[in-house]
């Protein structure tokens, strides 16, 4: 791989970050060397000769460094390869680990309301939506959740599904404000609808609010995210 072309094609990318844009010394260029060297290593190790050869059961057995910011820099390699296949499945491995280090506090900062209950699940030790999640995936899990917060039961429920649209990359905060407030408020609504009607619902949404837009957020690719998920939250 030509390293200098993926970095000069990086820079011209709109969602990369200021750090590509201050040369091969940067932070982030050294992170996405630091990566690309690991990752070749560990494919000779598999008997793959270069990144363009790479397969999916290979990236499957890949350590992925967190500090290292590897799924990101992955992704834009294989996006720079054209491989769409490698690059959906680092898009999951970035999900699942950005969800991991969610908290309650940040997922529902845009939701006021949500603030007292967040407190008292709070005080039962439940601080993560990963944490919520796992304990609410079931009915079981939901009521005694219910019981040892003081939460009405309804609640906790609906606060579990926003935990599990959170899976999303890019669903928190306004996103989930906004998703809740169409009506699309678990991953059923998500993976029921059109990527198209959605938009259009956004875009009716922001007209009757005022509210402005966010364009770095594609709600249709929500639409794509909720069917490649594995359900979690039992009925």
């Amino acid at each position: 791989m030509d390293r200098f072309a993926l970095i000069e094609w990086l820079k011209r990318q709109p969602y990369v970050g200021p750090g590509f844009q201050k040369g091969e010394g940067s932070e982030a260029v050294n992170r996405l060397v630091h990566t690309l060297d690991r990752f070749e290593q560990y494919l000779a190790e598999c008997g793959i000769a270069s990144v363009e050869e790479s397969t999916l059961e290979a990236l499957k057995n890949f350590d992925f460094h967190d500090d290292d910011d590897d799924d990101g820099n992955l992704r834009n390699i294989f996006a720079y390869l054209g491989r769409s296949d490698l690059s959906e499945y680092v898009d999951q491995v970035s999900a699942d680990k950005y969800f991991r280090r969610k908290k309650l506090l940040s997922i529902f900062k845009d939701m006021g309301e949500m603030k007292l209950f967040i407190k008292a699940l709070q005080r039962i030790g439940v601080l993560m939506a990963a944490d919520l999640l796992a304990q609410g995936e079931t009915p079981a899990g939901r009521q005694a959740l219910a019981v040892r917060s003081g939460l009405p039961l309804d609640t906790v429920t609906r606060m579990v599904h926003c935990c599990d649209l959170c899976r999303m990359t890019g669903m928190a905060g306004q996103a989930l404000r906004r998703s809740l407030s169409m009506g699309y408020d678990s991953l059923a609504t998500f993976r029921s609808a059109d990527p198209d009607e959605i938009r259009l619902a956004l875009k009716q949404y922001l007209a009757n609010t005022g509210e402005r837009s966010n364009n770095m957020i594609d709600y249709g690719w929500f639409v794509v995210q909720a069917r490649q998920l594995p359900d979690r939250v039992q009925v």
